[in-house]
């Protein structure tokens, strides 16, 4: 499963596909989980499985490198939010990610962990 690193959060994400076709969107989504370190063995963890892709895109196939790292970036976005993951989690990824964004509010997402 891919690995993205987006500030002290991991993202461990990957594409499942399906065979039903609605015209040219696929009916496939991404699932994985966000950890966050909590401590020195212990990690916050939201798993996710139903990260649907935006209807259209620009990144190429949905399970190309472009993709896992914005879909990575939607993970974390959406895991920060306290309706989605259990507040204590959320408040944890949104500590985690915040300072790796840009001033458009992107994240730098990486695809080695930071030395």
């Amino acid at each position: 499963m891919p690995k993205r690193f987006i500030g002290d959060a991991m993202v461990s994400i990957d594409y499942r596909d399906s065979e039903r076709r609605d015209g040219d969107h696929r009916d496939g989504a991404y699932y994985g989980a966000v950890y966050v370190p909590k401590g020195a063995a212990a990690h916050y963890v939201w798993r996710f499985d139903d990260l649907y892709p935006p209807r259209f895109t620009d990144f190429g196939a949905y399970d190309s490198a472009v993709a896992y790292d914005e879909m990575a970036g939607a993970a974390v976005s959406f895991g920060a939010y306290g309706e989605f993951a259990p507040p204590e989690i959320a408040e944890a990824i949104a500590d985690a990610v915040s300072w790796a964004q840009d001033d458009q509010g992107n994240y730098n997402v990486r695809r080695t962990r930071p030395r």
